[in-house]
């Protein structure tokens, strides 16, 4: 569900930011390079991938979401087919939307109270 709700965020993005979810993700991504030094090699590594890859970005597109599941089902020590799950999201998109239109609103307030925020 995470990785669905992701691409409802990268859809939905100008819904909940002004800034351009390109523009954000950049910014997020060059963030990388002064945490150098405070990360494991391995872990630097992984989000140099993630940069050169543009994993943020590719959450908009189900082929993206797909590739990501994939990705996750073959670090679990059992390997599992996750991305077939996007059979799944296509079947209920409108429905699994609708929850994250409900669902992220809420978060947002949980995580900062206090702050408004509309759709």
């Amino acid at each position: 569900m995470d990785v669905f709700y992701d691409h409802f965020l990268s859809v939905e993005w100008k819904n909940y930011c002004a800034q351009p979810l390109e523009q954000f993700v950049a910014d997020f991504y060059v963030s990388f390079d002064a945490q150098q030094t405070q990360l494991p090699a391995e872990t630097f590594g992984h989000l140099q991938r993630m940069r050169a890859e543009n994993w943020l970005c590719s959450y908009r597109e189900l082929a993206g979401v797909q590739l990501t599941l994939e990705r996750i089902g073959r670090r679990l020590r059992r390997q599992i087919n996750l991305g077939a799950a996007v059979t799944e999201l296509e079947q209920q998109y409108d429905l699994l939307r609708e929850d994250f239109g409900e669902f992220f609103p809420q978060l947002r307030a949980h995580v900062a109270p206090g702050v408004l925020y509309s759709r």
